[in-house]
């Protein structure tokens, strides 16, 4: 039985490479800055270069990303018209008529390359005549890059679109991207699903490059779009939430980077009053409200510390965070002119972190102790 199963498979294999070389053997040219084509085309922001370096603190990793990528830094956000262009899959990779793949709004080129959306030749196929604003990326219905990459690019172009112009999005949208286009006043009938696999044939595809990267982008555009959903969002009468709320934000529904010793820390958070949330079970307003009221905020880092834009300025924030992180989280409390804080943890084999419980309470007691004096 093995024997036969064995050439089963020694007979399966050529075929199988003849297919995924048939239906997933794409390999496109690339554009990796829209100013590049022959195209109507908008500068409708400043490039972020001067702003990001001027915040750039001592950590390796904030001068090593601001490096590594020192020529999206230096580009002007820019918007341009597409012909008759091809948005294929939930990641809205986007292909010129004559099959080149645009890069920017995808941060990391071998990922992209390497999803079915890049390599497939064949899709379902649909198409519009609507003019639509792309509001599409590899990681943009995560919600960090959603506040942090998204929307900023919206907020900016849309001085330049046409008043009829709709919105492209994913299938299933989630409640925080409908509440904050809403906050935007853009409505759910002003939105176009781009289909989780398939080619959608755009007529008239607005097309925006970032400002900056996605690590560090503009922090002018980061403060419109938070100020423009706070306006949004205050209830008429006021509100009853309390002012100088103490906020501890819990990772412990996500698959990283959550604090594994959290039981073991929690009595001295709740010692100093903290209120631990699980800000994805909160609706946007909620977490707008808490953060709004919140005189320090701590928490792992993750998408949750996102919600700092929503804080005032005597907020405090601390990050609880390993060597090699992501230094966004630091880059953002700086635009915003808000006190920050990185907190060592360990990290376990898991991808978790396991806190100090002396050490925290020590930090503890100087951050509060800075705030009740």
């Amino acid at each position: 039985m093995r024997y036969w199963y064995a050439m089963l498979n020694k007979i399966r294999k050529p075929f199988r490479w003849i297919k995924n070389r048939v239906l997933h053997g794409q390999f496109p040219s690339v554009c990796s800055d829209i100013r590049d084509l022959n195209l109507e085309k908008y500068t409708v922001a400043p490039d972020v270069y001067q702003e990001v370096k001027s915040l750039l603190d001592d950590d390796l990793y904030s001068k090593n990303d601001f490096d590594g990528h020192q020529d999206d830094y230096r580009k002007p956000q820019t918007v341009v018209r597409l012909l008759s262009a091809r948005v294929r899959d939930r990641i809205g990779a986007v292909f010129l008529p004559n099959g080149t793949l645009l890069t920017e709004n995808h941060w990391w080129l071998p990922i992209l390359q390497g999803t079915p959306a890049c390599s497939a030749r064949f899709r379902r196929q649909y198409r519009t005549d609507e003019q639509l604003f792309y509001l599409l990326g590899l990681w943009s219905d995560q919600y960090y890059h959603w506040f942090h990459d998204v929307l900023p690019r919206l907020h900016v172009a849309r001085k330049c679109l046409p008043d009829s112009c709709k919105f492209l999005i994913h299938e299933s949208p989630s409640a925080y991207q409908l509440d904050s286009l809403r906050l935007m006043g853009i409505t759910t009938d002003q939105l176009v699903t781009q289909p989780n696999k398939g080619d959608l044939f755009a007529q008239n595809l607005w097309f925006s490059s970032p400002s900056g990267y996605t690590t560090f982008g503009s922090g002018e555009a980061l403060r419109s779009v938070a100020h423009r959903l706070l306006g949004s969002s205050q209830p008429k009468g006021g509100t009853n939430t309390s002012k100088g709320l103490r906020l501890y934000v819990s990772r412990q529904s996500a698959r990283d980077r959550c604090v594994e010793n959290l039981d073991e820390i929690r009595p001295i958070l709740e010692s100093f009053k903290f209120q631990i949330v699980e800000f994805e079970t909160l609706t946007l307003a909620e977490q707008m409200q808490l953060c709004g009221n919140a005189s320090i905020i701590v928490g792992p880092h993750g998408a949750g510390l996102t919600n700092m834009i929503f804080a005032n300025r005597n907020c405090a924030v601390v990050e609880i965070a390993s060597e090699g992180v992501v230094p966004c989280y630091s880059m953002m409390a700086k635009q915003f002119g808000l006190s920050f804080t990185r907190f060592m943890a360990s990290k376990t084999n898991a991808g978790n972190y396991w806190v100090s419980p002396d050490g925290l309470k020590k930090s503890v007691e100087i951050y509060t102790g800075q705030q009740d004096a």
